[in-house]
């Protein structure tokens, strides 16, 4: 069953307390409050799911929150998402290697906007961005050239 995308439905952002100095500790989680069933597109031997989610960043203590929510749409045959979606309905469990595609790709998606809100709302970035760093360069000369 392969993942078809991902949609993003809301972002939000709060600064709390904009005048705040001090260390700030940022923490992120990712919840899936949802799985439902959905028709696949020109297929009637398959079905899909749309598994909501709600992505968190918490810039503690109390300074700010983003979040964002969507959907990672998956589609697979009829039979196996509907087992899939039972499972979800009783345990709240997805198989692994199902469970980390879906994940990684709504890490990946909610990260992006939070990077994009972060410096909007004038925030440390979630992410650790790489920098460049010049170093001095030593120049060796050879005597009698």
């Amino acid at each position: 069953m392969p993942i078809v995308g991902a949609q993003i439905l809301k972002v939000d952002g709060e600064k709390k307390n904009p005048l705040f100095s001090g260390k700030i500790e940022i923490k992120n989680g990712l919840n899936f409050p949802k799985v439902e069933e959905i028709a696949a597109l020109n297929n009637k031997e398959q079905s899909g799911a749309a598994f909501h989610f709600n992505f968190v960043y918490d810039y503690e203590p109390g300074v700010a929150k983003m979040s964002v929510d969507g959907l990672v749409l998956y589609t697979g045959k009829k039979e196996e998402v509907k087992k899939l979606i039972e499972n979800w309905a009783k345990n709240k469990i997805l198989p692994p290697e199902i469970m980390e595609n879906v994940a990684n790709l709504a890490m990946n998606r909610a990260n992006i906007e939070c990077v994009k809100l972060a410096d909007v709302l004038d925030l440390p970035c979630p992410l650790p961005i790489p920098r460049f760093r010049a170093v001095a360069e030593e120049i060796k000369t050879s005597k009698g050239k």
